[in-house]
């Protein structure tokens, strides 16, 4: 998926240019800089390194690693009671840097990046998507809906940055405040027009989106996660219902078959009506979000009906606003279908947008999309059967035709990491029509350990078999959390299996699969790395899915050719 012909490298900016206004810089200390860093392995020549004190270190003790790395520049934020310095000083390597210490107060380093990418965000519609599950599928079906609709995207998440299918890595589903910045600047660049990024709980906590416009919000549901951070489901969704006080949001969709979605929008919905009877009709409305809904159950902005499940992919009727259409999917789970809706809605809420501010004087002319027709809905309904599938998103695994053999077991991968997504994933194979699930799974090491038995309970009571496994044990003993996931099967009548390495246990699981059996992979989906005892080790479900199918299909063919073989050219061999 990685591209770097896509991208665009950004214009840099002097020290001076950039700072002068906070405090003065002589032509000796003055430098060009061509990146902002925060993270000192991110450092590359000529570039700057802000040295900030996190929980745990201090940025101070990264200096030294940033200026090996290229940095020329250190930028050092301080107490408002604290004099400005600038200095030129020395590595322990001998090497040059200019070292800045400037008084910031907590959102000021946002608004400093901003400036010094030239505000990117401005020139480009934002829509911030936040949810436990299904960020991910949501960003990158509405990126491809928004291209197919004339209007290029770009996407900030799990899976990376960059034009949807050409992807840089990132370190965090949402970037830091600074790194955030250059990508939507480089998106830019590469010529987006609209930004589909994921918004997790913990960015929108720590206020990585303060320089952020969000033109558009949009939640896909609320179940439990990130507990060891937040401390509790309320301040969890806490966290996610602040993304819809934005101001000068335009749009806020929600899932209305989702508890929180339903309920938030009926909040916002009192709170628009009590603005208006306070301030006047036409007064409020200038300054509330126009409210959209997505439903698999009732008529909402973006809904389906006449759904019809298959081995395959789906049938149903898309509407969108009124304009409907039948399409044939390639995608598993209604869940899905769902996250097809809210990318559809986004798609739709960032057109209308669009339209609606082309006439508005003074809105400049770069921040509007090369939108010319009135007929959104349809276009979008009529693209929706080509999506494709997101990698480790409920992503069969197929093998070409060259070497796929009929007798192959079907493999899926999932990110599926949550209670709720584990038991929405298997209950949407189900309801695809497999009867015979393995279910190969492990759960992450120092996370929420609550977590682990609920989900060996929904693997016992969805699957015929159980493979426990290693996912990211981190500091953990990878046995002593399968012990804790363990504790749960004893609910259900599944057979289960502990094999700890994962590479081991995923070949385990499709090698002793019937035919017409189904194997579920999950917890990983897209990763390419394993995270265990302080390192991070190259590994993909999806390559060793492939790997054991590859042998699967060669064994399939050398035996049917043996079966098949004329018998004089037996003898001969």
């Amino acid at each position: 998926m990685s591209d770097t012909k896509r991208m665009h490298p950004v214009k840099g900016k002097t020290l001076s240019q950039w700072l002068g206004h906070r405090i003065a810089i002589d032509a000796e200390a003055d430098r060009t800089i061509e990146q902002l860093s925060i993270d000192s392995r991110d450092c590359v020549d000529n570039s700057l390194f802000i040295a900030l004190n996190g929980q745990a270190r201090n940025g101070a003790d990264f200096i030294e690693q940033a200026v090996a790395q290229g940095a020329i520049a250190v930028l050092q934020g301080m107490a408002s009671s604290e004099a400005t310095k600038v200095s030129v000083e020395h590595s322990s390597s001998g090497r040059s840097f200019i070292r800045i210490q400037l008084p910031m107060a907590d959102n000021e380093l946002a608004e400093l990046a901003a400036d010094f990418y030239d505000r990117p965000a401005e020139a480009l519609a934002i829509v911030a998507i936040t949810g436990t599950n299904g960020k991910t599928s949501v960003s990158h079906y509405a990126a491809q809906l928004s291209g197919l609709c004339g209007m290029p995207a770009g996407v900030i998440g799990t899976l990376g940055y960059g034009i949807e299918g050409h992807l840089r890595p990132t370190r965090n589903t949402t970037p830091d405040a600074v790194s955030i910045q250059r990508q939507l600047a480089e998106l830019r660049s590469a010529g987006a027009q609209v930004i589909f990024l994921e918004a997790s709980s913990h960015a929108l906590v720590q206020g990585r989106l303060v320089a952020v416009p969000v033109d558009i919000a949009a939640l896909t549901n609320i179940t439990r996660d990130h507990l060891d951070y937040h401390g509790s489901l309320a301040a969890y969704a806490n966290a996610k219902r602040s993304l819809f006080s934005t101001p000068g949001l335009s749009a806020a969709i929600f899932n209305d078959d989702d508890y929180y979605g339903s309920l938030w929008r009926h909040e916002l919905t009192q709170l628009a009506r009590d603005d208006r009877a306070r301030d006047g009709a036409g007064e409020a409305d200038r300054f509330a979000p126009e409210l959209m809904t997505v439903s698999l159950l009732h008529a909402a902005t973006a809904c389906a009906h006449d759904i019809e499940l298959m081995a395959d992919g789906m049938s149903c009727t898309i509407n969108v606003d009124g304009e409907q259409a039948t399409q044939r999917l390639r995608l598993l789970g209604e869940f899905n279908l769902a996250n097809v809706l809210t990318a559809a809605a986004c798609v739709y809420a960032v057109m209308v947008n669009q339209l609606q501010h082309k006439r508005d004087e003074g809105r400049s002319s770069e921040r509007l999309l090369s939108v010319e027709s009135a007929d959104c809905a349809s276009r979008i309904v009529s693209h929706c059967g080509q999506l494709r599938a997101v990698p480790g998103r409920l992503q069969m695994v197929r093998m070409d035709s060259a070497t796929s053999s009929v007798g192959e077991p079907r493999v899926v991968v999932d990110y599926a990491h949550t209670p709720d997504a584990l038991q929405k994933t298997l209950t949407a194979l189900k309801q695809h029509g497999f009867t015979s699930i393995t279910t190969v799974f492990g759960c992450g090491g120092d996370r929420d350990k609550g977590k682990r038995a609920l989900m060996g309970e929904i693997a016992s009571l969805h699957s015929s078999k159980i493979i426990l496994t290693s996912d990211n044990p981190r500091s953990e003993d990878p046995l002593s959390i399968i012990r804790d996931i363990r504790e749960g099967t004893e609910t259900g009548n599944a057979a289960v299996d502990i094999i700890e390495q994962r590479e081991q246990a995923i070949a385990a699981a499709i090698e002793s699969a019937d035919k017409g059996a189904l194997v579920l992979v999950a917890g990983k989906g897209h990763e390419d790395y394993q995270e265990y005892a302080g390192r991070r080790l190259p590994f993909s479900d999806l390559d060793e899915v492939r790997k054991v199918l590859e042998r699967h299909a060669s064994s399939s063919v050398s035996k049917s050719s043996a079966a098949h073989m004329p018998l004089q050219r037996q003898e001969k061999m």
